[in-house]
């Protein structure tokens, strides 16, 4: 009887586990020549997308195909075997679509339907978003043999490119076969003990053979891996075979130069239950066509944590002090100030719903102090003088620790390299020690430059409005005192930052404002 297993294993073990051989070899015949500003990829014609078929066959996106899907595991003596079609469509609907035909329902006694079409679009989503990178190390490539037609060379992958679960093969080699200088095959080994999805792997081996030459392209016709182990202690073997019934363009035509040997099951019959999978999100809403006109998207779901420092001057119109208006009689007009220095601790989670609008929620605390100089005026130094007390100002300061929560939108586009944001947020501050609740609009238009082997930079503003009344409590000389002011902050400033993917889903961010307002922020992000 099948193992469900077996359908899950197919997209997390052979199109992402893969291991390579670096055993050294003696060159037993001279290199031919690499042509200049070139390297033998060029010299056989063959394109670099060609090695990201090692980690997924949806990355030939300009064709369709069908393609037979056998599957075979052996666990603790008990082998399970299945057979399924693969039907694949990038241009489906503006997004990849991909449709299993079970040949055997007996799989549903261990997954439902259900359950195998979100687990294999999980593990493509995974992987998709390298489909726009050239994962081969083209500097690596270099001659290995030549064993009459044949010329053998051998590769790397770009670790840096590679999800967690693929690091284990980024500093391995890989071989490229090559028959009267066309290319015939790609294969990799591994040499190295691995662990993924519970397996302890301490033999693998994948291999992708092609058809067509350097006028046509090249296009997969067989995908072969296996693998062995132990799981759960007990020894454990896996081996997959995908062969290609057919391609068709576009336009649905049969690319007859590329059809395979394998023979394709009806689609319609009774014995065979044909489902589709959506190998692209939902969201954000137009994604699928954005892509489509080959935009790069980031991942819909973000976490953020981020620290936020801030210091700032106000100065103040109006001042009340125990309900009583003391700005003209006792204070110097324009002479106060409020110096605020806070820090905010926060999280914010935000979601694409269009590929070029973004929504976010953000809650944390704050922390900090305002330290408040009202200057008297000359008649209340006189009186002060008078009694004996001389000051020149009456100063306190006011704990501003509290919490913060606000709602956020982002709209964002960019043109090659160059990209725009322009973020608004509503943020409301509780002071709790004080009493006193802030609400604050704050809008950061950035222009930046994408520089994907280094860090993106950003330039712009910040234009901040603070509710213009402050009001609170506080105690001096051991008696507690009401307070109001009337507040005139500096709206904008200039703002500079980096950005840098860290790596496929975790992003970091620094921020710093200039001007009438200073400020620092340092974002750590995750996307998936």
């Amino acid at each position: 009887m099948a193992n469900l297993e077996l359908i899950v294993k197919a997209f997390v073990v052979s199109f992402a586990l893969i291991g390579v051989s670096n055993v050294s070899y003696s060159q037993i015949n001279e290199a031919p020549p690499v042509p200049y500003n070139g390297n033998y990829l060029y010299k056989y014609g063959i394109s670099p997308k060609v090695f990201n078929l090692l980690l997924s066959p949806m990355y030939q996106e300009e064709v369709s195909f069908s393609a037979d899907w056998n599957l075979s595991e052996n666990f603790q003596n008990n082998v399970t075997s299945v057979n399924l079609q693969m039907d694949y469509d990038p241009y489906y609907e503006y997004g990849n679509q991909l449709f299993v035909i079970v040949r055997d329902e007996n799989i549903y006694d261990y997954k439902s339907k259900r359950q195998i079409k979100r687990y294999v679009a999980l593990q493509n989503e995974k992987f998709k978003n390298l489909k726009d990178f050239s994962l081969v190390n083209e500097n690596s490539i270099q001659f290995l043999r030549q064993e009459g037609d044949s010329t053998i060379l051998e590769f790397s992958l770009r670790k840096p490119l590679l999800p967690w679960k693929l690091k284990h093969i980024g500093s391995s080699t890989g071989r490229i076969y090559l028959l009267n200088n066309e290319l015939q095959k790609i294969s990799l080994n591994s040499v190295k003990q691995f662990k993924a999805d519970g397996v302890s792997y301490s033999n693998y081996t994948s291999e992708v053979s092609f058809k067509g030459d350097r006028d046509l392209g090249y296009l997969f016709d067989q995908y072969h891996m296996s693998g062995s182990g132990t799981k759960q202690g007990e020894p454990y073997s896996y081996s997959e075979t995908l062969d290609i019934i057919s391609y068709q363009d576009k336009e649905k035509r049969i690319l007859t130069s590329f059809e395979g040997g394998a023979q394709k099951t009806e689609q319609f019959n009774e014995q065979a239950d044909t489902f589709s999978i959506q190998l692209e999100r939902s969201l954000p809403f137009l994604g699928n066509a954005a892509r489509k006109a080959g935009y790069e998207l980031p991942q819909p779901w973000g976490v953020n944590l981020f620290n936020h420092f801030q210091k700032e001057s106000y100065s103040m119109n109006a001042i009340v002090l125990n309900g009583v208006n003391l700005s003209d009689l006792v204070f110097e007009e324009g002479g106060s100030i409020a110096d605020v220095d806070i820090g905010v601790t926060a999280a914010m989670g935000d979601v694409w719903i269009l590929p070029f609008l973004n929504f976010s929620v953000l809650y944390g605390r704050i922390y900090g102090n305002t330290n408040v100089s009202l200057e008297l005026n000359d008649e209340m130094k006189d009186i002060l003088g008078w009694i004996g007390e001389p000051a020149d100002a009456l100063d306190f300061s006011v704990d501003v620790g509290g919490s913060i929560a606000g709602l956020g939108m982002t709209v964002a586009g960019g043109y090659k390299n160059l990209f725009g944001t322009v973020a608004s947020q509503y943020v409301v501050q509780t002071a709790e020690s004080a009493g006193t609740t802030v609400g604050a609009f704050v809008v950061t238009p950035l222009i930046g430059l994408r520089m994907p082997k280094f860090v993106n930079i950003m330039v712009g503003a910040q234009y901040q409005y603070t509710n213009n009344k402050v009001s609170g409590s506080f105690q001096l000389s051991g008696a507690d005192n009401t307070f109001s002011l009337n507040l005139e902050p500096k709206t904008w400033n200039f703002m500079a930052g980096l950005q840098r993917d860290i790596s496929n889903h975790w992003t970091g961010a620094f921020q710093i404002g200039m001007g009438n307002r200073k400020s620092s922020t340092l974002v750590i992000g995750y996307r998936f």
